[in-house]
């Protein structure tokens, strides 16, 4: 698997993110903390493919899978 850096261009008048439609997978136990922190995200970003998971073994499935852009990870996750 070969990873993929974004540098992400901000625009704050617009509201703007310029790397377009990422793959973003959050990746916490914490349901309420995922939900808030993808909301956050969309709306920032409306274009972003969201996904939230919740334990490690999910986790490493859609990283094979979905090849995201951007982790973003809870590293005491559960297995």
């Amino acid at each position: 698997m070969k990873l993929r850096f974004c540098r992400v261009m901000v625009n704050t008048k617009k509201r703007e993110i310029g790397c377009g439609n990422m793959k973003i997978i959050i990746a916490d136990a914490d349901r309420d903390f995922c939900d808030l922190l993808e909301s956050s995200i969309q709306a920032a970003m409306p274009l972003a493919q969201m996904e939230a998971v919740f334990d490690g073994v999910t986790l490493l499935q859609r990283v094979e899978d979905r090849q995201p852009e951007l982790i973003i990870l809870n590293l005491m996750l559960p297995h």
